[in-house]
C-alpha cells in the first residue's frame, strides 16, 4: 500500500509557481564550425580533434542519422557515411584550442542575462537552467491566459503520440548521467524510433480551454522561450532546444523530447505517468552507487517506486538529506533552485597521455604548456569580469589507479596573484614535486579559482558608508563659497549634485540615513587639497583615491596585464566622493559639523596628525 503525501500542501504549491527552462545548443560545436563555413550547414559533419584520421568529438544531427557515432575515426565514419564532411578543433600548447567555441558560448548567455528579472544558471559551455518565473508573470500580465501552444512546441502527456517521446528521449540521454549522456550521442536518430502505444492520463490537457492555471503559466513560458529561441538564431545563427517545467530535473528530461530545434512542455499533472517509464539510473546523480543501492535495497527500478516509500525509510538507505530530495522529486517536486552563475567559478585545463608520461622533464613541459593557456583565459577573465583568483590546484591520473590526485595552494587577495605563465608554472612545477612526482601520469591538468573582485562596491565603500551615516543638523544657508568667486563655487557644487545624483538613494542629503557615526572636526587651519585656505573646524579624512580601480603588484615578479597609465598626480579634491557628498550636504542648508574637507593619502595624513601636535583628528578609513 502506497503511504500518503508527507509534502504539506502549501509547499507543494509553492513549488509548482516556480517556471524553469533548460536550454541545450544543438550540436553546438558543430554549430559553431558551419557558421563560420557556411557549405557545411545541412550536411553530415563530423568534428575531429588533432590528426585526419582522428576521434570524433562532435556530429551533426544529419551524420548521427547516417548511423555515425562519436569517438568513431574518420575512416569507420566514411564507410558509413560516404558524404560525410569534417571539420578539424584548432591546436594551441600542444593541446585542442577551444576559444572560439567559448566566445560563442559567451554569445549566447549575452542573450540569457539580457533580461533583468531571468536567473540563469551555467551548466556547461552549452547548456543552462533559466529562472522565467517573472518573466511569465509579466507576459500573462500583458497577454492574458495563452489560447495555443508556440510553434515548434510539444507538451508531453497529451496526446499518445508526444507521450512515446519520453522513450525515445531516456534512450538519446535527457538527463545529467555520463552513462547516459555517451548514450545519447551514440544512440539511433528520434526519427528511427518506432512510436508504441501507451496509456495517456485521463486528466491530461486535451485542449487549451481545459489548461489549469499552472498549465497556463506553462504554456506562457513556452512563448517566452521561443522569443529567447529566435533571438538567438536570428543574431548569432545558432540553434537551440529548450524544456519547460516547475523543476530543473524535469526541465532537463523534457529538453530531450523534441530535438533539435524544438521546445516541450512537462505539465505537473502528466509527471506520474512520466515517471513510471523513466528509470531511477537516468537521473541526474542516480547512476552510480547511490542508484544501485536504491535497486538492490528497496527495490526501486523507476522513479515512481519512489512514492512506495516514506522519507524515513527511504533516509535509512541514502541519508535523510537524500531521501527528502528523493521523495519530493517523485512527486514532481524540488527545492533545489536556479542559482545565478553567469560567471565560471573556476578556469582550468588538462592533457591527456594514454601511454602516460614517465619522464620527470616531460611532464614539466607540458604543465608550463598548460599554464601558458589557463594564464591566456584567466586574464581574459579577469578584463572581463574585475576578478581574479586566489587558489591553484595541480591534478593528475595514474596509470593503474582509480581516480586522480591533486594538490592546492591558496595565496591572499593582495596582492593578486600573477598570471604570468612561467611563474604559474613553477607553481605547478612545485605542486608536482609535493605530490611525489608520480608516474605514469596518464592525464595533467591546471586550474585557478576562489575568484574575488579587483575592486570596490560603492556600497561597500569605507568614505561613502563614513557620511552615509552621518545626521546632519539643519542650519541657515551658508555662502556657496569663500572669499569671492560665487561662479566658480557654484558649479562646483552643480557638477557634485550631478555626480552624486545616482547616490542619491545611499546618501539622501538632508534627511540623513542615521546616527551610528559622530561628527568629527578639529579646530586648526588647513590647506585644501586643491590649493586654497580653509578655516574653522576641519574634517580630515585619510583615505586611498577610491574613484579609480588600481590594482596591487603582483606576486612573482611579473607585471600585470596592460592597465591605463596611472594619474600622475592626485585628483581634484572636487572629484573626491566624500568632498563631493559634503559640499552636497552644505549647499542644501545642512550643518554636518564640519567647515571643510580634507582629503589626504594615509602617509600625508600622518605627516597631518604631526604637525598638528596630535591634536588633530584623522579618521583612517584604510
Amino acid at each position: 500500500m502506497q503511504p500518503s503525501m508527507e509534502i504539506p500542501e502549501q509547499e507543494v504549491r509553492r513549488l509548482g509557481e516556480s517556471v524553469v527552462a533548460h536550454l541545450d545548443m544543438d550540436c553546438f560545436y558543430v554549430q559553431v564550425e558551419q557558421r563560420l563555413n557556411p557549405a557545411l550547414a545541412g550536411k553530415p559533419v563530423g568534428l575531429l580533434q588533432y590528426t585526419k584520421d582522428g576521434a570524433m568529438i562532435a556530429l551533426s544531427y544529419e551524420a548521427k542519422r547516417a548511423g555515425v557515432k562519436r569517438g568513431m575515426t574518420a575512416r569507420d565514419a566514411r564507410a558509413r557515411c560516404p558524404d560525410i564532411q569534417f571539420a578539424r578543433v584548432a591546436e594551441k600548447h600542444g593541446k585542442a584550442d577551444l576559444s572560439k567555441y567559448r566566445r560563442a558560448s559567451q554569445d549566447v548567455f549575452a542573450i540569457l542575462t539580457r533580461h533583468p528579472h531571468r536567473v540563469v544558471e551555467r551548466i556547461s559551455i552549452d547548456e543552462a537552467y533559466v529562472d522565467i518565473t517573472e518573466e511569465v508573470d509579466q507576459w500573462l500580465a500583458v497577454n492574458g491566459p495563452p489560447t495555443a501552444l508556440p510553434p515548434s512546441t510539444m507538451c508531453w502527456g497529451t496526446d499518445a503520440a508526444s507521450t512515446t517521446e519520453v522513450d525515445k528521449g531516456i534512450g538519446r540521454g535527457s538527463f545529467v548521467n555520463a552513462e547516459s549522456k555517451a548514450a545519447a550521442d551514440n544512440a539511433a536518430p528520434a526519427a528511427e524510433a518506432v512510436p508504441q502505444a501507451v496509456d495517456v492520463p485521463a486528466d491530461a490537457p486535451q485542449s487549451p480551454p481545459e489548461w489549469a492555471v499552472e498549465e497556463q503559466r506553462l504554456v506562457a513560458a513556452g512563448w517566452v522561450t521561443d522569443a529567447i529561441r529566435a533571438e538567438v538564431a536570428s543574431t548569432l545563427r545558432l540553434t537551440c532546444s529548450v524544456g519547460i517545467a516547475t523543476n530543473k530535473i524535469i526541465a532537463k528530461l523534457a529538453t530531450g523530447f523534441n530535438k533539435p530545434d524544438g521546445q516541450a512542455v512537462v505539465f505537473p499533472r502528466v509527471v506520474p505517468a512520466l515517471w513510471e517509464r523513466t528509470p531511477t539510473k537516468n537521473v541526474r546523480s542516480l547512476g552510480g552507487k547511490e542508484g544501485e543501492r536504491l535497486c538492490g535495497e528497496l527495490g526501486i527500478v523507476h522513479m515512481a517506486d519512489v512514492k512506495r516509500y516514506s522519507i524515513k525509510q527511504l533516509a535509512a538507505c541514502v541519508g535523510s538529506k537524500r531521501a527528502e530530495w528523493l521523495y519530493y522529486l517523485a512527486y514532481g517536486l524540488s527545492k533545489d533552485p536556479v542559482s545565478s552563475s553567469e560567471k565560471v567559478k573556476s578556469i582550468g585545463c588538462s592533457k591527456t597521455f594514454p601511454q602516460g608520461l614517465t619522464q620527470y622533464d616531460t611532464v614539466c613541459r607540458w604543465l608550463a604548456e598548460l599554464a601558458k593557456e589557463i594564464s591566456e583565459r584567466t586574464t581574459e577573465d579577469a578584463a572581463r569580469y574585475r576578478r581574479h583568483p586566489t587558489c591553484l590546484v595541480m591534478g593528475c591520473c595514474l596509470r593503474g589507479r582509480k581516480g586522480g590526485i591533486s594538490k592546492r595552494k591558496s595565496y591572499p587577495p593582495n596582492p593578486p596573484l600573477s598570471l604570468d605563465p612561467s611563474f604559474l608554472s613553477r607553481e605547478a612545477v612545485a605542486l608536482y614535486d609535493a605530490l611525489g612526482r608520480p608516474t605514469p601520469a596518464t592525464s595533467l591538468s591546471l586550474g585557478l579559482g576562489n575568484m574575488v573582485d579587483n575592486t570596490i562596491k560603492k556600497s561597500e565603500n569605507p568614505c561613502l558608508k563614513l557620511w552615509a551615516g552621518r545626521s546632519p543638523r539643519k542650519q541657515p544657508p551658508k555662502e556657496a563659497t569663500k572669499g569671492g568667486g560665487a561662479p566658480a563655487a557654484a558649479a562646483v557644487a552643480a557638477k557634485a549634485d550631478e555626480d552624486l545624483s545616482e547616490n542619491d538613494a545611499l546618501f539622501p542629503g538632508s534627511d540623513g540615513a542615521g546616527d551610528d557615526v559622530e561628527a568629527i572636526s578639529l579646530s586648526s587651519s588647513a590647506r585644501d587639497g586643491d590649493g586654497s585656505e580653509g578655516d574653522g573646524d576641519v574634517c580630515i579624512l585619510s583615505c586611498p583615491d577610491t574613484t579609480t580601480s588600481r590594482t596591487p603588484t603582483p606576486r612573482g615578479g611579473a607585471p600585470p596585464p596592460p592597465r591605463p597609465p596611472p594619474r600622475t598626480s592626485p585628483p581634484p579634491r572636487a572629484e573626491h566622493p566624500c568632498f563631493r557628498l559634503w559640499r552636497k550636504s552644505r549647499d542644501a542648508s545642512v550643518d554636518s559639523g564640519v567647515d571643510d574637507v580634507v582629503i589626504l593619502p594615509p602617509q600625508r595624513a600622518a605627516k597631518r596628525r604631526k604637525t598638528t601636535g596630535g591634536g588633530a583628528d584623522v579618521i583612517d578609513l584604510c
